[in-house]
């Protein structure tokens, strides 16, 4: 007995001598190690900073913003914590359709065994392909080829068609009532490949809630719309208020004429299993339906991504009226086409139509390439093909049927196009034309505080007005000194700074100007450094140039992207 007793006295020592002599519990080595990559790997990213400590891992930190700051969120850090979406699995088995051909307005459709397919089935991803939104009040069901789809009140989904256009038959009342009522029938409506549409209340229904299908339209001039494509919920800060927007949905913002409107989305960096945010602020234009969707690219580490909400301009075309005496071939009757409407596009094209009266189209994506013909609307808005875009999407090249080689504006002001201007193919710019020659100097007046400084800006024609431009007066060199015509060839405001040491009149050093402006400017002979920025995406740069005595120079400011998705201040 004794010798057992000192055997258990013995094991009790050496299992407290193990407990007193274990070291504390930190983190890993390569944690730590995986800690400080993505301090350096922020550094990559444009508007992220480094985190405060590692407990801030995948919760985005809000910016400090001059107008506006996102509101303190209700978490234990004070800013939503981000999470992966979560993987969905369909096992729901797919109805099938037991009519081959699409049936006449007013017939029942017969389907076999099996629950139709819903829309959070179809929501384990991003939203892409013919997509139909849910705008009613109403469930709706609907079949395409063979397959029956219920898609609840709010949500959208992608279809995946085989064909460049298809039948799409909607049960015209909510998916619950009765196919045995007088009033709710099967209509057909031609849909088309990677097309965008909207299931919508009757202004007027008869009895019960009557549903109807057309091409998704344009917001009220004082509201944007945004549709979550990116396959997960998405929590976003707009006007210092937090919505989260469900996958698939669509959320309405009121805007004000003439104001900034910034929605916060989330940049996040991901690197050997750990997250960081932080809050990307995204400008948004009245009037304009927008995507929402995740983009990745590859990190400047190995085996690290960034992830940055785009939100994308998917403004629709005409809109289609319902009939619900179709044929059975399916046809629905669109709206009336406009007087100058164009030819129908082909694959790789859309249609865009005019929001102004005259729309210049130019030689190359800038204002500062020459005017080669333009494009007038009549009683109806003229429409016009495009099948390009520039690298950042601001300009977009035409059809030869409308003008050779020629680019338009692709601001939302002054065209609405029917698909996702995006998805269109680059096209690379044209060499940009010359400078012209400076007109001779005329005998210079004396200084006074009439002389051309920049005390006014002078506003050059915009896409929406430049069918008539009225030449301006060309400024007069003072004897002995220079003259810069400072142009902004960028499609956001601009501003332009340059040092009072470099000019001979006393005024403003810092100059706004809104796209297509310009200011005249009096400066010294010799080297004039000078910097541009622009609140949009908040670009900024610095560029120095050499102008002679008696010379005039125009100068053309914009920002490009480059290769790594930072932008760079061009001038010419």
């Amino acid at each position: 007995m004794d010798r057992l007793f000192r055997i258990l006295i013995l094991i009790f020592v050496t299992v407290l001598a193990a407990a007193i002599a274990a070291p504390p519990a930190y983190a890993a080595p390569e944690d730590r190690a995986s800690t400080g990559l993505l301090a350096g790997e922020l550094a990559q990213i444009g508007q992220l900073g480094t985190p405060a400590s590692a407990a801030a891992t995948a919760t985005p930190t809000v910016p400090p913003q001059p107008t506006q700051t996102p509101p303190p969120l209700p978490t234990a850090t004070s800013v939503p914590t981000l999470l992966p979406a979560p993987t969905v699995t369909s096992s729901a088995a797919t109805a099938s359709i037991t009519t081959t051909a699409a049936p006449t307005a007013g017939a029942a459709i017969t389907v076999s065994a099996g629950a139709p397919v819903t829309a959070t089935e179809q929501a384990a991803g991003p939203l892409e392909g013919t997509i139909i939104a849910n705008r009613s009040d109403n469930n709706a069901r609907f079949f395409v080829e063979g397959v029956t789809y219920d898609l609840a009140a709010g949500r959208s989904l992608g279809l995946e068609l085989p064909r460049a256009s298809s039948v799409l038959n909607l049960y015209n009342c909510d998916a619950a009532a009765p196919e045995n009522q007088a009033t709710c029938f099967w209509d057909p409506y031609l849909i088309t490949l990677d097309g965008f549409y909207e299931i919508y209340n009757a202004p007027d229904p008869v009895v019960q809630a009557r549903l109807l299908l057309r091409q998704a339209g344009t917001p009220p001039t004082d509201q944007v719309w945004v549709q979550n494509r990116s396959g997960q919920t998405e929590q976003v800060v707009y006007k210092n208020e937090t919505f989260d927007i469900a996958p698939t949905t669509v959320r309405e913002f009121p805007v004000a004429s003439g104001v900034p409107a910034i929605l916060y989305v989330r940049s996040c960096l991901t690197l050997s299993g750990q997250t960081v945010c932080e809050w990307a602020p995204k400008t948004l234009d009245a009037g304009i339906y927008y995507a929402m969707v995740a983009v990745n690219t590859a990190g400047a580490e190995p085996n690290s991504q960034i992830t940055t909400l785009d939100l994308r301009p998917i403004v629709a075309g005409v809109e289609v009226t319902p009939t619900p005496e179709a044929t059975a071939a399916g046809q629905s009757q669109a709206a009336a086409p406009a007087e100058t409407a164009a030819p129908a596009p082909l694959a790789g094209q859309l249609t865009c139509r005019l929001l102004v009266p005259t729309l210049n189209v130019r030689s190359g994506p800038g204002l500062y390439y020459e005017i080669i013909d333009k494009v007038r609307s009549g009683d109806q808005p003229a429409s016009v093909v495009v099948n390009g875009r520039s690298v950042d999407g601001e300009w977009l090249t035409v059809i030869p049927a409308v003008a050779g080689n020629g680019w338009i504006t692709a601001s939302p002001s002054f065209i609405t196009c029917d698909g996702d201007l995006m998805g269109l193919p680059i096209v690379e710019a044209p060499a940009p034309p010359p400078t012209p020659e400076p007109a001779p100097v005329a005998e210079p007046p004396a200084v006074d505080a009439s002389s051309p400084d920049s005390q006014t800006v002078e506003t050059a024609p915009d896409a929406a007005a430049e069918a008539t431009p009225a030449a301006p007066d060309q400024p007069v060199v003072p004897a002995g000194q220079a003259l810069l015509l400072v142009n902004n060839g960028f499609q956001h405001e601009m501003r332009f700074t340059l040092d009072q040491r470099y000019r001979p009149n006393e005024g403003p050093s810092e100059f706004d100007l809104a796209p297509g402006e310009s200011v005249a400017i009096v400066v010294f002979p010799g080297q004039v450094d000078f910097s541009a920025s622009s609140p949009w995406s908040g670009l900024s740069g610095n560029a120095s140039l050499h102008i002679e005595a008696d010379q005039s120079l125009t100068l053309w400011l914009r920002f490009e992207p480059d290769a790594d998705n930072s932008w760079r201040l061009v001038w010419q």
